[in-house]
């Protein structure tokens, strides 16, 4: 068996914090596919608390310096496979010729934050610093509840999937090609999960809201493992 080389990064997420009356197009999160994002060296830290250390971008990306009095924090996460997913692919004869079949022996995922990518507003007031801080915290909580999900999910998905190709090489490529379409096929309820919380708690500055989601996502956090992401 071989392992996935390195991680598959599957999906980004930019969350924007801002102070508007109402939630603006720039601000509302993104996802970003592999394909799309920028490269940085440091693959990131998965799920733990964040601290104001953790966004370690100097400034926003271009598209959205005009907007950096608006916007409090810029959060990059990402959801990327576990280092120890696992895929066979053996040589053999189908219809009297050379193919190789590949299966998917284990695949998990899990969320990760890239500080390179995370902004944090340095004119930020003090007082609503924890409460920005909160914020990014449940994106985070959000994004790893999604990975230990889709785990959950994928398991089922892939126990008969068999890739059947010419080459080696083909055979990879469909395999890899299948991870991300399960990460795709969810993508739309993650985002819109994303955007609802945001809606509650950037528009308006809500302690008391932003409390509730915290509270609900941690606990379905305690709700399941992070090692087999079982629940």
């Amino acid at each position: 068996m071989m392992r996935l080389a390195k991680y598959i990064i599957l999906i980004l997420l930019i969350f924007l914090l801002t102070g508007c009356t109402l939630l603006p197009e720039y601000a509302k999160p993104r996802m970003v596919e592999s394909g799309n994002r920028p490269a940085y060296k440091n693959q990131g830290f998965t799920y733990r608390a964040l601290t104001v250390e953790d966004f370690q971008a100097r400034s926003l990306p271009d598209n959205l310096v005009r907007h950096a009095r608006e916007i409090a924090a810029h959060a990059c996460c990402r959801i990327r496979t576990t280092k120890d997913a696992r895929y066979k692919i053996t040589q053999g004869y189908l219809e009297q010729q050379i193919q190789y079949f590949g299966t998917i022996k284990h695949v998990a995922f899990e969320a990760v934050m890239i500080p390179e990518c995370s902004w944090l507003n340095p004119n930020i007031a003090e007082e609503k610093l924890d409460y920005v801080l909160q914020h990014e915290q449940i994106h985070f909580a959000l994004m790893e509840i999604a990975a230990r999900k889709l785990t959950r999910e994928a398991k089922e998905e892939v126990r008969n999937f068999i890739a059947i190709q010419s080459s080696y090489e083909a055979a990879r490529g469909e395999i890899v090609s299948k991870i991300k379409d399960l990460v795709r096929s969810a993508s739309e309820a993650i985002l819109k999960e994303h955007t609802e919380f945001d809606e509650e708690t950037s528009v308006f500055f809500d302690p008391e809201i932003q409390q509730q989601w915290f509270e609900r996502v941690e606990e379905q956090l305690d709700g399941t493992s992070a090692n087999n992401r079982d629940g």
